[in-house]
């Protein structure tokens, strides 16, 4: 995938894909107590932090932000309030779901401005 096929996604595409690859992780993988191999785990563990950078680089907005809330709304709902599940993910959202997120905006907005073609907003 190049970065002009990634520029070229939408942002209500990117979010619905955050919302279900969020979604199917932690109810698929975080709440299952399955043994895996370690490789796997691995994968599983790291996928998400691109997922993250991700959603940041192709909504670029900071309100984007607002959307690491869906995992741990998804998390008290798939485990429920008495579980450790929902907490865990509060604590993997607040670092580092948060800040990739606020990277891949930043990434994209300093890669905005580097084309030749960008007008600063304040000069129009």
């Amino acid at each position: 995938m190049t970065l002009e096929r990634i520029n070229e996604i939408e942002s209500r595409t990117a979010v619905v894909g955050y919302s279900v690859f969020m979604a199917l992780w932690i109810v698929a993988f975080a709440r299952t107590e399955h043994a895996l191999p370690a490789v796997v785990v691995f994968v599983l563990l790291v996928l998400p932090a691109v997922v993250h950078f991700g959603l940041g680089y192709v909504v670029a907005d900071w309100r984007a932000l607002y959307l690491a809330a869906v995992p741990v709304v998804v998390a008290a709902v798939a485990g429920g309030l008495p579980s450790a599940l929902w907490a865990a993910v509060v604590l993997l959202t607040a670092f580092p779901g948060a800040p990739l997120i606020a990277a891949g905006v930043y990434v994209r907005t300093w890669l905005e401005r580097r084309d030749p073609a960008y007008v600063d907003p304040w000069m129009i």
